[in-house]
């Protein structure tokens, strides 16, 4: 037994096949599509009928489309010839699928304060993160400028440290060769001053006995 009636705006076919599809199972629930409005009805000679089906208006509701549900007992009322007051009307449930919407809705509307929300405290710090890190690449780099600096003059230092310790060992070998040959002059005059002392000492014995 049908017990809720959805009806959809013609102009909303969408958000009526997304409804059925959705009802398909539920033999409570019956979605009907809005005819008023249409040709078939324009031809017609009287006035349309007056709908006292109680509307949840898309302004009240805060969606972009029109949804009217109403119980099985109030459309049988309506179609009678003594309609009751509109008061006996009641709204579908919570669950039904144009509050859902409506929730659906609300609740992109809020993910949506949140992410502008997030985003203008993200951004800013993004921005200041990036600036405080290109401050300190500048500076790292201002400090490996210093360092080449120093590292030329350093090896310019070890160059002329370089070029006079070459300089030293040259005059080192120098003054090794001049002691060699020093020595080997030395050697050489050994002998014969071997030669003159012995003679001194031979002489002098001789001088002694002359003079008694």
């Amino acid at each position: 037994m049908t017990r809720y009636l959805i009806v959809v705006a013609r102009t909303e076919p969408a958000v009526y096949e997304h409804l059925r599809n959705r009802h398909v199972g539920d033999p409570k629930v019956k979605v009907v599509l809005d005819r008023r409005g249409a040709p078939d009805a324009e031809s017609m000679d009287g006035p349309p009928p007056v709908d006292r089906r109680h509307r949840r208006s898309s302004l009240t509701a805060g969606a972009s489309h029109e949804l009217v549900a109403v119980t099985r007992e109030d459309t049988v009322e309506a179609s009678s010839p003594n309609p009751q007051p509109l008061a006996q009307y009641a709204e579908a449930p919570r669950q039904m699928s144009q509050i859902e919407t409506i929730d659906d809705a609300q609740r992109v509307t809020r993910w949506l304060a949140e992410s502008q929300y997030q985003l203008s405290h993200t951004i800013p710090s993004l921005i200041e993160d990036r600036e405080s890190l290109r401050r300190s690449l500048e500076a790292r780099e201002q400090e490996c400028r210093q360092l080449r600096g120093e590292i030329g003059e350093l090896r310019q230092t070890a160059g002329a440290l370089q070029t006079e310790l070459d300089a030293l060992r040259g005059e080192r070998a120098t003054v090794a060769q001049a002691f060699g040959g020093v020595v080997d002059l030395l050697g050489q005059l050994h002998q014969p001053l071997s030669d003159i002392a012995r003679r001194l000492q031979t002489a002098q014995p001789t001088v002694g006995t002359h003079q008694g």
